[in-house]
């Protein structure tokens, strides 16, 4: 009995429970015998699930669930701060009643009465992360409604209460108790004394139960919401396993920091000496081990290029930034808008930086390592692509239809770009622009860079006919954006524009750009009418108007009626014969040789250069006439950046080349 001595819990006499169980382990294996008091007490914490019948006393010491650390964010009395129930529960039928008999500081003092259900008692509690995982789920649920009845748990597997689960918003539920005192459903008990039967009054309790839901339900959305998302992030990432996280970071730092790995998701300062890489490393995994320090701030970023990954994580400050300008970020960030919204986002981006971090950690091949990422990041941007793959006629089409819609403005607008052949994303948002392009160009001839860069502004009216007025277009607006991007040139697309003369007079919104252009060498605002954007889109892939053409028009045009004429001239112009037809059957043939393969632009050129009828093609210029066949057969061809696939025959490509260049002179 001396396993009992200095035990604090009553087993005998007048204050001792009416029934209890005692067990005593003896002859415990030796491995016991060295767990500590501290990880043993550790261990009980997190085993220990949210239920106010189950609890565990160590060394005299009441435990309390790890999940009750899950930033709780109130707990709120039936009858002391939940006085009114919304619906669906009968509210005009329940009243506030208080025991003046029971200790004022019990959950029993106050509660609320219903004539079938008779007394209700107890608390709803809401927290900021779920209560769903972790290991106390092994022994019983921390979240949804506990009911009680004469202090038996009638509810065990059933967290809804019978009520149907769509009614109740899982995110939210998932953060949701409610421990429920019915004593007034005594009768309604099965035999088992551990399930109700369906009645009125059960379903009457239902409503009730959902009534005090929807009662916590917008406190715990508003705190989600407001909470810092690098905070929330933080706490999560602090939450998981040191071997799922904090190890792979740190060992990725040090592989990045000796230059043994050139990281892409990593961002390290460089140059540092020995001693000060160590000193960097030690503050690293101190940060690391803390929620608030983990990351210290979710930005979405215009900072970093295109064809970066979709996100970055900066040891030196704990950042993460989101790629704004990446296609998956792009296509996804407007059904992310709020906060609690963003999280699978912000989840899904730091889960990228960790993979890289696990592969490289797991002792995979540096070149491995670049190569299957850069696979994944091509998928990535492949799938938000493909997600609404439409032809340059539907995408002109939806552009002329858009004309009073700015949200679909804005969508057909990078559409347009795409077709185009840019690495076009949405950003939107204060002090941002509607959108960028990223034009991917090879160098000249004499080794200088061709790349740029686009910002895209969508001027959308209410109905037909009106005009987009000169403080609409904001040009010192757009001219921010265009610097906040680091971007060559601005494209402002709307209906029509104020840019005729009036007696002579230049308009001032043409004043305002030749202003811009003037202050601001080789940067550029150029306004494109709806329609002919449209008409572009069209033209495009039968005049091979790529971003390398597009160029022209961006440093030549400046108003809508010189883009105008700039678009009828190049719809006019007569198009040299390309070969298509060698391509295409070079490229299936290739496939057939390999399919395991994919055909790279390189192979591609060498192979044609091979043919008994030579094709003498660059890299770049194979890579455009690609896209040109994959824009006018999007669901056959997809042409990515360093490689193409056909999906059918070479034949059915042509053919539907064909038809497609048969509807644009059908247009003309």
């Amino acid at each position: 009995m001396s396993a009992l001595q200095g035990w604090k819990a009553r087993l005998f006499g007048a204050k001792a429970s009416a029934s209890w169980t005692a067990a005593i382990l003896s002859s415990l294996k030796p491995k016991a015998h060295e767990i500590e008091h501290g990880r043993l007490r550790w261990l009980l914490r997190t085993a220990l699930p949210l239920r106010d019948d189950f609890s565990i006393i160590f060394d005299g010491e009441a435990l309390i669930p790890a999940k009750a650390d899950k930033g709780r964010l109130g707990r709120w009395n039936l009858g002391k701060d939940i006085v009114k129930v919304p619906k669906p529960a009968p509210s005009d039928e329940i009243e506030v009643r208080e025991d003046n008999k029971v200790a004022a500081t019990s959950d029993l003092r106050y509660g609320l009465h219903h004539p079938q259900l008779g007394r209700l008692t107890g608390y709803a509690e809401g927290y900021k992360d779920v209560l769903t995982e972790g290991k106390s789920k092994e022994l019983g649920r921390s979240y949804g409604f506990f009911v009680y009845v004469r202090g038996r748990l009638v509810n065990v597997d059933d967290e809804y209460f019978g009520i149907d689960s769509n009614l109740l918003k899982h995110g939210v539920f998932a953060r949701f108790r409610a421990v429920i005192h019915a004593d007034g459903l005594d009768s309604e008990l099965q035999s088992t004394r551990e399930s109700l039967r369906d009645s009125p009054r059960i379903r009457t309790l239902r409503n009730v139960l959902h009534g005090i839901f929807n009662a916590i339900r917008p406190k715990i959305e508003e705190a989600v919401d407001s909470e810092n998302p690098a905070k929330r992030l933080g706490r999560r990432a602090a939450d998981t396993p040191g071997s799922l996280t904090r190890r792979p970071l740190v060992a990725l730092a040090q592989a990045a920091l000796e230059g043994a790995f050139r990281s892409r998701y990593l961002v390290v300062p460089p140059g540092l000496s020995k001693p000060e890489r160590e000193s960097f490393l030690e503050a690293l995994r101190k940060r690391l081990e803390t929620e608030d320090e983990f990351v210290s701030v979710v930005d979405l970023s215009t900072a970093l290029a295109p064809d970066d990954p979709v996100a970055v994580y900066d040891a030196t400050t704990s950042a993460l930034r989101l790629n704004l300008l990446h296609p998956f970020v792009g296509t996804f960030i407007d059904e992310s808008s709020s906060a609690s919204r963003r999280q699978p986002l912000e989840l899904f981006a730091l889960s990228e930086v960790l993979l890289e971090a696990h592969l490289w950690q797991s002792g995979i091949k540096r070149e491995q390592i670049s190569e299957v990422l850069a696979t994944r990041d091509e998928l990535l941007r492949t799938l938000a692509r493909q997600t609404n793959r439409r032809s340059a006629a539907l995408i002109a089409q939806d552009l002329r239809d858009a004309r009073n819609d700015k949200r679909r403005l804005e969508e057909q607008l990078v559409a347009a770009f795409e077709s185009f052949g840019f690495d076009a994303s949405a950003i939107g948002g204060s002090g941002n622009p509607d959108g960028a392009a990223y034009a991917h160009l090879g160098a000249s001839e004499d080794g200088n860079s061709r790349r740029y860069r686009v910002t895209l502004e969508a001027k959308s009216t209410e109905s037909d006919g009106k005009t987009i007025t000169a403080k609409t277009v904001g040009v010192s607006g757009i001219a921010r954006h265009r610097k906040k991007l680091q971007a060559d040139h601005a494209v402002v697309v709307g209906a029509s524009f104020p840019t005729r003369p009036t007696k002579g007079v230049a308009a001032a919104l043409v004043d305002e750009i030749a202003d811009d252009r003037a202050k601001n060498p080789g940067k550029t605002i150029t306004l494109i009418a709806i329609d002919d954007l449209a008409t572009l889109v069209r033209i495009a892939p039968l005049r091979h108007l790529g971003p390398s053409a597009l160029k022209d028009l961006f440093e030549t045009c400046s108003t809508d009626i010189q883009a105008k004429a700039w678009i009828e001239m190049a719809q006019a112009a007569s198009t040299p014969r390309e070969p298509f037809k060698e391509i295409l059957e070079t490229i299936w043939s290739e496939q057939c040789d390999d399919p395991n393969a994919v055909v790279k632009y390189a192979a591609l050129r060498v192979a044609l250069k091979n043919k008994p009828r030579q094709v003498r093609k660059t890299e770049e210029e194979l890579r455009q006439l690609c896209r040109t066949m994959s824009a006018m057969a999007p669901a056959l061809i997809k042409a990515r950046q360093d490689s193409v696939e056909l999906e059918v025959p070479p034949k059915k490509v042509l053919k539907a080349i064909e038809q497609a260049t048969n509807d644009d002179s059908d247009d003309d």
